[in-house]
């Protein structure tokens, strides 16, 4: 079975159509041909998200994903692999709300 790693643009972008990709991803998931994964701080993302940028029919879509697409929850990463993972990834320089530094 195919494993994914479900991030916070899969969420949101199904939570917004259920017709495009993303929703068929969840669904294929909630079906079990693939297996999904994802973290608790990809769904904190995705649920501040939804709700500044979509309307309640997409928190209720999105509400629905989370109890139905049979999704796995991973454990936090330890701070060893973070510390790993910053030395490879450029780090995003992190803006205020009115987009300056």
């Amino acid at each position: 079975m195919k494993k994914v790693f479900i991030d916070s643009s899969v969420l949101v972008a199904a939570s917004a159509s259920k017709n495009g990709a993303s929703a068929l991803i969840l669904g294929l998931c909630r079906k079990e041909r693939i297996k999904g994964f994802v973290s608790l701080d990809v769904i904190k993302e995705a649920q501040k998200n939804v709700n500044l940028k979509l309307g309640p029919l997409e928190k209720e879509r999105l509400t629905y994903y989370l109890k139905k697409a049979n999704l796995y929850l991973l454990p936090d990463p330890e701070v060893e692999s973070i510390y790993e993972c910053e030395a490879v990834i450029k780090k995003k320089r992190c803006t205020s709300i009115s987009g300056r530094s």
